[in-house]
């Protein structure tokens, strides 16, 4: 495939590194320090080196774009490839790397960026553009529903491509509108447009697939080694299993605050629970929000923000606390600061009344 699109191979890199130049130009307006990453609740928890997010990220891109096509090159399966497959496959990782090093640049600049706004557009949108062309592809190992069934037969490849192009489509479509609503709801949306995305092809495949058996239809042999059907069927395994784990995980979660005699403590799933003397607070206040600012180490998901984070007003502090969660109970200890926020403002000034009643004044 690389050596009949020489041309598409060396424009496309090129628009790949396009970003350096962009970096390049803005180097002295962009700080040391740039945010590249951000946590399943939407708060920045990672930041890098300039140079490295100006260069070392378009390289990322670029080792990715060449990987696909040579991915696609090594497949003896398929040699006659789809034009408009092709044009996809030389052209998304261009559009990411501009894309997202520009939402980064953007950022390190001082440009507000929701990430639970911008994500499920982004992947709504990739989904309405691979579905569309999903029917189109022919059989291969490299893309598309590539399963045991499909790999093995034409006819089951294509009747499976057809239906999964529509459903990617529709979901396309509901990630896009989901990305107006409130968290929760969007991140219910991703989960069920993934989940339908996948087990749908998937059983209607396999369907099809024991129809052919019944029928006497022969598919041809999917495995040459007997390392691939090992691979396979770890993936088969494997795949549903960390997807499982990411929902619960995205999904479930709580902050709890117990008071005792002398001393309360703090607990959140995922994190290490806190206790903290009555008598070593030296004051407590309730406020209606603070600014998060960054998180430093700890766990966020679209339920939960914890761990250590690093505001202007505060500095380094520790932030148990639901990602929406309404009200700020805001004590210190010493030069420590902790902040815990709980679902509605009524918990959270609730837990702000307790503490008054119980530190010593």
């Amino acid at each position: 495939m690389i050596k009949n699109n020489k041309k598409l191979a060396i424009l496309s890199s090129i628009i790949i590194l396009l970003p350096m130049l962009f970096g390049l130009i803005l180097w002295n307006q962009l700080p040391e320090s740039m945010i590249s990453h951000w946590g399943g609740d939407g708060v920045a928890d990672g930041i890098a080196p300039k140079g490295f997010m100006v260069f070392g990220m378009p390289l990322i891109f670029l080792a990715v774009h060449w990987l696909c096509m040579l991915g696609m090159t090594l497949d003896k399966k398929n040699t006659q490839h789809n034009k408009k497959i092709v044009a996809i496959i030389f052209w998304m990782l261009p559009v990411l790397s501009v894309a997202v090093n520009s939402a980064m640049y953007g950022v390190a600049l001082g440009k507000e960026f929701n990430i639970f706004t911008v994500m499920p557009a982004l992947i709504g949108a990739m989904f309405l553009f691979m579905g569309n062309y999903l029917p189109k592809t022919t059989r291969n190992r490299t893309m598309g529903i590539k399963l045991r069934w499909t790999v093995g037969n034409d006819e089951n490849w294509q009747k499976t491509h057809r239906l999964g192009g529509r459903i990617w489509v529709a979901g396309g479509v509901m990630l896009i509108l989901s990305a107006f609503l409130d968290i929760e709801f969007t991140i219910g949306v991703m989960i069920a447009v993934i989940a339908v995305s996948v087990i749908a092809p998937t059983v209607y495949s396999y369907r099809l697939y024991k129809k052919h058996q019944a029928e006497g239809i022969e598919y041809e042999p999917v495995f040459d080694k007997k390392s691939d059907k090992v691979a396979f069927w770890i993936s088969v395994i494997c795949v549903p299993l960390i997807l499982i784990f990411v929902v619960v995980v995205m999904v479930v979660g709580n902050v709890d605050v117990n008071f005792g005699t002398e001393s309360f403590t703090v607990s959140a799933s995922f994190s290490e629970t806190l206790t903290i003397r009555y008598d070593e607070v030296d004051s407590v206040e309730y406020r209606e929000k603070v600014d998060i600012g960054q998180r430093e180490m700890g766990f966020g998901s679209p339920k939960l923000s914890t761990g250590v984070f690093q505001n202007k007003e505060f500095g380094r502090y520790t932030l148990y606390a639901y990602t929406n969660g309404k009200g700020c109970v805001v004590l210190r200890k010493g030069e420590e600061v902790l902040v815990i926020s709980l679902k509605t403002a009524a918990e959270s000034k609730e837990i702000y009344e307790q503490l008054i009643a119980k530190i010593p004044s």
